[in-house]
Order: C-alpha cells, then sequence, then structure tokens
C-alpha cells in the first residue's frame, strides 16, 4: 500500500478519495469545501504541527481571491473539520481611531489562543478575514497610519517568532488570512519565509459543484443547469443571494395573505418538521426565478467599482 503523508489523511481517508466532492460529513452546517482549496489549509495546518516541518514553515497562510468566491466561509469550515478552534478577527476591527489599538488586539488574541493552546493541547488558529480591506493598499504603508504600521508590524513579528509575543512565550498558533488581493498588502508580509500565498476562486466543474450544491435545498437540477448557464461570471455569494431569494418567494407565496398573529400561533401550535432533506414541493415557477436573476444583476452593476470585477451578465428568457 503506498504510504500517504499527514495531510492526506486529515479528513480520515487519502486524497483521492476527496477530490471533487465534498471533503469530510457536516451534515449540521451544509458547507461545501472543495478540494483544491480544503488540501491547502490541512497541508498548512499539518505544516505548522508536525515535528518534522514545523520550525521551517510560514506561519501565514494567505488566500486571495474576488470578493464573494467564498474563501472565509470554506477555510473556516476546514478548520472546523481539523478540530481546531478558530479565533475569528474582521478586517474591520483593524479600524480603531485609537492609535496601536488593533495591533494590542491582536497581540492578546493571539496570546491566548497560544497559551489557551498549550494548556488544553487542542490546536487553535487565528483567522483574519479581508485584511487589505483594514489595513488598506500596502503604499499607504510609507505615508500612511500608525494603526497600519503596527498592525503590519505584529503580523511580521509572528511570522517571525510564533512562539513570543511582547518577551512572553505562548503556543504557536496558525494565521489563516483572506484578501481580494496580495498586491494590496504589504509585500514584507507576504514574502515566503513569512506566508504562503494562495490564489484561489472557483472555475470550471469546482464551481458549478460549489454553486449546485448552494442552490440543491431550492431548486431542481434542471433549473440548476439553467441558472448556471446564464449566470457564468457569479460569484458564490451572488448564488447565496439567489438562494435567499427563492426561499422568500417560496415563504411570501404560501403565507403572504395570512395575517402576522394568526400565522405566529400556527406555527407555535403545529411547527413543521425539521428535515435534512430539500423540499421542493413549493417550487419557485421560472417567470419568477428569472426576476430574481436579473434583480441580482442590477445589484451587480450598482456595487460594481472596479473592472476586476465581475459584471453583470444577461439572463436571456427562461423556458
Amino acid at each position: 500500500m503506498r504510504q500517504t503523508r499527514p495531510y492526506e489523511d486529515a479528513f480520515g481517508g487519502e486524497a483521492e478519495a476527496w477530490r471533487g466532492t465534498v471533503i469530510g460529513p457536516n451534515r449540521d452546517r451544509r458547507i461545501y469545501v472543495p478540494w483544491s482549496l480544503g488540501k491547502e489549509v490541512t497541508l498548512h495546518f499539518v505544516m505548522n504541527h508536525w515535528g518534522e516541518t514545523r520550525a521551517g514553515a510560514p506561519l501565514i497562510l494567505l488566500t486571495t481571491g474576488p470578493f464573494g468566491s467564498g474563501k472565509t466561509v470554506i477555510v473556516d469550515e476546514c478548520l472546523y473539520r481539523l478540530g481546531v478552534k478558530v479565533t475569528a478577527i474582521q478586517g474591520s476591527e483593524l479600524e480603531s481611531p485609537m492609535a496601536g489599538v488593533p495591533a494590542e488586539r491582536i497581540e492578546k488574541l493571539y496570546m491566548q489562543a497560544g497559551m489557551e493552546q498549550e494548556e488544553t493541547k487542542r490546536p487553535h488558529a487565528i483567522l483574519l478575514s479581508d485584511l487589505d480591506t483594514g489595513i488598506g493598499v500596502h503604499d499607504s504603508f510609507k505615508s500612511g497610519t500608525t494603526n497600519l504600521m503596527h498592525v503590519t508590524n505584529a503580523l511580521m513579528t509572528f511570522a517571525d517568532d510564533p512562539t513570543t509575543v511582547r518577551g512572553q512565550s505562548c503556543g504557536r498558533v496558525c494565521l489563516f488570512v483572506t484578501a481580494n488581493a496580495a498586491g494590496r498588502i504589504y509585500g514584507a508580509v507576504t514574502r515566503p519565509g513569512r506566508a504562503r500565498v494562495i490564489p484561489w476562486c472557483p472555475e470550471g466543474r469546482e464551481r458549478e459543484d460549489i454553486a449546485r450544491h448552494i442552490l440543491s435545498p431550492v431548486l431542481s437540477p434542471e433549473m440548476i443547469d439553467l441558472v448556471l448557464a446564464r449566470t457564468p461570471h457569479w460569484t458564490m455569494a451572488h448564488y447565496g443571494a439567489l438562494k435567499n431569494g427563492v426561499l422568500e418567494d417560496t415563504a411570501v407565496s404560501r403565507f403572504g395573505d395570512v395575517e402576522p398573529k394568526q400565522l405566529l400561533r400556527a406555527l407555535l401550535a403545529d411547527p413543521a418538521p425539521a428535515s435534512d432533506e430539500p423540499n421542493r414541493d413549493q417550487a419557485i415557477s421560472w417567470e419568477a426565478l428569472a426576476h430574481l436573476i436579473g434583480r441580482i444583476n442590477k445589484h451587480i452593476e450598482a456595487v460594481q467599482t472596479d473592472h476586476t470585477q465581475p459584471t453583470g451578465v444577461t439572463t436571456g428568457e427562461l423556458p
């Protein structure tokens, strides 16, 4: 039998068993994990915890890709399935009118995660999402804010000395970072010794598989085929918006004419049984689905400010 590497066994089977599929079972959260990104997260985690590779492994995994592609959600799900306790930090939390406060917050969270990891023996990680929106473009480091410089220095310090924070010892904590573009982050943070940079955006069959996973609870396979054919430039966030729109349309069609208090009493008296299986009994009409697609396309066009972002697509006529 071929000897497998540790990261290939992280989800209970060899790597080939998971290619193109959901990595590991997780019926509760229903999040699709594509192998292309799942293997990178798993590999980075193992590199930072396996004795033979830990000392020389970059501490930071930076995953970059278009807004709405699902980077942060998928990375978080991978860590959840690995049994890692995640401390999440949003890029917006790095903004503060008080100089040095965001960097101090990151240092405190890193120290807490490292110490708890040592005590409980459960691996910890910090997930910092939308870093480029929080600390801005790298050029501003030369001129910019005190907070920008403090946060950038904190990340570089973690990467250079992962087991010490301000002179205090703690456990090594992996840093998983997401951003829309690596070029917008100060280059010294992402140099090879400190970080692995993974550009990721689902394409081709992988993109279709994720979209089908998102839409399968509310649309039939035939309707999903039509949606995919008419939305070649949508991100995963757009398919999530479409799913929500279908659910809203279904709820309105069934209960829109019911007086709210009467509906609430009925639901409390006889709640519908929970089910893990998709329920398409109240299928949305082709016309209503086309309307939802068009509405999302108009939203895409309205908020688009960068030519590199996906443009609106033409829906055509649904049969």
